[in-house]
């Protein structure tokens, strides 16, 4: 039994060490000697190793030794004892922020700005904030390019630094609204609508009709959905018609949460006008499956007196449309409407369900009558608008 536990201690042992990958005790020997080397590829080698692997014997000796090290090797060591969060970390990273100018030279001077901020970004990410002020320094530095060491730490500066907050916001919009990288653009924005939220609604809308990204205007879209911003029907069919990325999206978002005839007889006039050649065909097929496939129901209204007026407006759209003929079948269920509309107002909801069911009928009768050669007509457009706003009044009234 104890041969069985010490078999388990050793290839448990032996696992933690292959998984943190632990060189053999001579293989540490060699990598800590070759840090005192004189030639420098196997000094730099020997800084590398200790990163790459876990020897945390060398630590001491990079702790004593950091300072006599050209600029290049000496950042390596920071590296090191950031890594194996050394308990002097903090006190050699302000000494070499100060120094590192005057170590045995191999930087040109913006590569040593460079070196310092990544050496305040360590000391950010322990929670020593007390060297922010360069950073925003070396931002202005670099404008209009973005600083890649000081955007990584951006968020930690606007949730912990009250003093440079606005600073790092500022930093944060500069990059969203005007830079075409699509990395730091898109990160910019999501943490901008992670942590302001509705206080974005402005730039968001600039996004839209500005940014040259589409990963940025899909972003700013979906936020200002979610913020329920009041204008997302005109800026989704701006988008459907400008943006060349993420058709689906527009398409799927005006024919079912912007279903109105309308929006539906934009599509079907604008889509294969928009679309890649060789993307039509697919397009169309999703477009007429959609059509079939998708109830489509009314807007809501504060009460079906306000639903029943919409919905004889709605006949008269889809007889403007062709989607329903003819004028004589146009004003028959318009006037099946205002019966049962009247038979509300009069508390008689039972009658009134009767003619929307009568009504409902009749359009599901002529739609489905191909063969009928009188001018009456329903199309796929006018049936869904129609079948579904009467389905929906009748989920709404008492069955008898």
């Amino acid at each position: 039994m104890e041969k069985l536990i010490l078999i388990i201690v050793l290839s448990l042992n032996y696992l933690i060490s292959a998984q943190i990958n632990e060189p053999s005790a001579y293989q540490k020997s060699t990598i800590i000697n070759n840090l005192d080397s004189t030639t420098r590829y196997k000094k730099l080698n020997a800084i590398l190793d200790v990163y790459d692997m876990y020897v945390p014997e060398a630590i001491p000796k990079i702790e004593t030794d950091i300072f006599k090290q050209q600029q290049d090797i000496a950042h390596w060591y920071l590296i090191c004892l950031d890594k194996y969060n050394s308990p002097n970390f903090n006190n050699i990273a302000h000494r070499y922020i100060d120094t590192i100018a005057n170590l045995n030279y191999v930087f040109e001077p913006e590569n040593i700005n460079e070196q310092k901020a990544d050496a305040i970004a360590m000391l950010i990410k322990k929670g020593d904030y007390s060297r922010v002020g360069f950073l925003f320094e070396y931002i202005d530095m670099l404008k209009p390019a973005v600083a890649s060491t000081p955007f990584n730490v951006l968020n930690l500066i606007v949730e912990n630094v009250p003093e440079y907050s606005e600073q790092a916001k500022a930093e944060f919009r500069r990059i969203a609204l005007n830079s075409n990288d699509d990395y730091y653009a898109p990160m910019s924005l999501l943490f901008l609508v992670d942590y302001y939220g509705e206080e974005l609604i402005p730039d968001l809308v600039y996004i839209i009709y500005n940014s040259q990204l589409s990963q940025m205007k899909s972003i700013a879209y979906d936020e200002l959905e979610k913020q329920n911003y009041s204008d997302m029907e005109t800026i989704t069919k701006y988008l459907f018609l400008n943006e060349k990325d993420y058709k689906l999206k527009w398409i799927n978002n005006l024919i079912t949460k912007y279903a109105t005839p309308s929006n539906y007889k934009f599509i079907q006039d604008n889509y294969q006008n928009i679309i890649v050649p060789e993307w039509l065909p697919a397009y169309r097929e999703y477009f007429q499956q959609t059509k079939l496939s998708n109830p489509l129901y009314p807007p809501s209204f504060n009460n079906l007196f306000e639903q029943f007026d919409y919905f004889i407006n709605l006949c008269d759209s889809l007889f403007n449309y062709t989607w329903l003929g003819d004028l004589t079948f146009s004003n028959e269920l318009k006037n099946i409407l205002t019966i049962a509309k009247t038979n509300l107002q009069n508390g008689d909801s039972l009658a009134c369900r009767v003619q929307v069911k009568e009504f409902q009928d009749l359009v599901d009768n002529v739609y489905k009558d191909s063969l009928n050669t009188d001018p009456r007509f329903v199309t796929i457009e006018g049936w869904k608008f129609l079948y579904w706003n009467a389905q929906y009044i009748l989920d709404r009234l008492p069955e008898p």
